[in-house]
């Protein structure tokens, strides 16, 4: 992908599956999200404040059950806007995380963050898996209207 010098990029990472049956009766992982981490080095930003249940992850819901897209805090839309030209690496950070058995449902519940980054897992946590997604941008400067140049 390429973008120019000084023009707005949009990021996002989003859940394509959101599928849940509701005949399996058996804890739904969640997700915590980390965070982009913009550039080298990263700047970090983004990052979730609640635990989403895995099917719910990439979509914004209100309380009546339609999508509601300015709710803040689900979605993980962000716009960034390269200073200069040359590769720009964007990284998300998430963890999957999976739900004590019998045990009070993480979703929906605050995240703890470290001062290193990590999730603060609850007491009991089964397991997780982190996991990352990067992509390079290619940043050029503008060249302006080409069209002044062009020949008779």
């Amino acid at each position: 992908d390429r973008a120019v010098v000084g023009q707005d990029i949009s990021i996002a990472l989003r859940n394509i599956n959101r599928y849940q049956d509701p005949q399996i009766n058996a804890p739904e992982p969640v997700v915590y999200f980390g965070g982009y981490e913009v550039g080298d080095p990263a700047e970090v930003c983004c990052r979730g404040d609640m635990a989403l249940p895995v099917h719910s992850f990439g979509m914004r819901v209100m309380s009546f059950g339609e999508p509601d897209w300015e709710h803040e805090g689900v979605m993980t839309d962000h716009t960034i806007t390269p200073g200069q030209a040359g590769p720009l690496t964007v990284r998300a950070r998430y963890w999957i995380v999976g739900v004590q058995s019998g045990g009070a449902p993480l979703g929906m519940t605050t995240i703890v963050w470290r001062d290193d980054g990590t999730p603060d897992f609850p007491a009991g946590t089964p397991w997780w898996s982190e996991q990352v997604v990067e992509h390079t941008i290619e940043v050029v400067e503008a060249t302006g209207d080409r069209s002044r140049n062009a020949g008779p």
